[in-house]
């Protein structure tokens, strides 16, 4: 084969790749897959009273967030972000709401987050994702607020390198423990490029595989005491048995620094602006 042809042939099946990724997002948003899989995951969550993690086809619900809920989101109209750990990612479901209520309202809880990831987070969407395009007048950011999410953070653990390991999984982010979550200097060709790419992995994901990520049981109080238990394993009986008189003050000093942040952002926000923190509600 001459060089001529081996040209032709590279061109070839880069062009057929190509074709095949477009093909495969175009079913993704033309096919009811990811629908009925949003429906058979909504079926089961009622039928069985668990807890429901969806993550829409992705890899796990923190990619749902960052790959879908966070570019498909319009801010130019204003509406309501919860931003929190997984408690509310499970309590607040805006994929059951209609269209029309969806594009208003916004689940960026992540999973295993302290406080200040959330604050980094939160500078993220404001600075960086517009998430105060509309102006204060017509934005409510709801924070959760947990004692788990002021447990100190070890990076020598698998578990705590989640949140680090989410955020730069795909390139799109990068995160620095100190300075925070930015965007990376990737071109915009290339950004679109890969929310595609991982757009097409999910149709044919749910379309194959058809996982469920739902826990199909009701978590009891035993199982509740054994989840915590195991949470804070890695942090030594100490901090177990006196979570009241160390994670009560760290809890105060994060929400103060988190309140101190907000106030610092007000001036970009064109008016007033509101934010509630809460303790969730979650279903575990």
């Amino acid at each position: 084969m001459n060089g001529r042809a081996q040209i032709w042939l590279s061109f070839l099946m880069v062009a057929m790749f190509a074709a095949a990724a477009a093909g495969s997002v175009w079913l993704a948003r033309a096919t009811p897959v990811i629908a009925d899989n949003l429906a058979r995951e909504t079926a089961l969550h009622r039928e069985s009273n668990g807890v429901l993690f969806y993550n829409g086809g992705y890899i796990d619900d923190g990619d749902f967030v960052l790959l879908s809920e966070l570019p498909g989101a319009d801010f130019s109209r204003g509406g309501v972000a919860f931003v929190a750990a997984s408690e509310m990612r499970t309590t607040i479901m805006p994929w059951t709401l209609p269209p029309e209520e969806r594009a208003l309202i916004h689940n960026f809880a992540l999973g295993d987050v302290r406080h200040r990831e959330v604050r980094h987070f939160v500078r993220l969407l404001v600075e960086e994702e517009g998430l105060l395009e509309a102006g204060g007048e017509h934005t409510t950011v709801i924070l959760g607020l947990s004692h788990l999410m002021a447990r100190p953070k070890n990076l020598d653990f698998p578990l705590d390198r989640y949140t680090k390991q989410l955020f730069e999984r795909h390139r799109l982010y990068e995160y620095d423990w100190d300075a925070g979550i930015h965007r990376t200097n990737i071109s915009a060709i290339e950004r679109s490029l890969r929310l595609g790419r991982d757009e097409a992995n999910r149709f044919w994901r749910a379309l194959i595989e058809r996982p469920s990520t739902v826990r199909p049981y009701a978590a009891t109080r035993e199982w509740r005491i054994n989840h915590t238990r195991a949470i804070m394993k890695p942090y030594g009986k100490t901090i177990w048995l006196r979570r009241s008189l160390i994670w009560r003050p760290r809890s105060t000093i994060c929400r103060r620094a988190m309140c101190a942040f907000w106030r610092s952002i007000r001036p970009s926000a064109h008016g007033r602006t509101r934010c509630h923190m809460r303790r969730p509600i979650a279903p575990w």
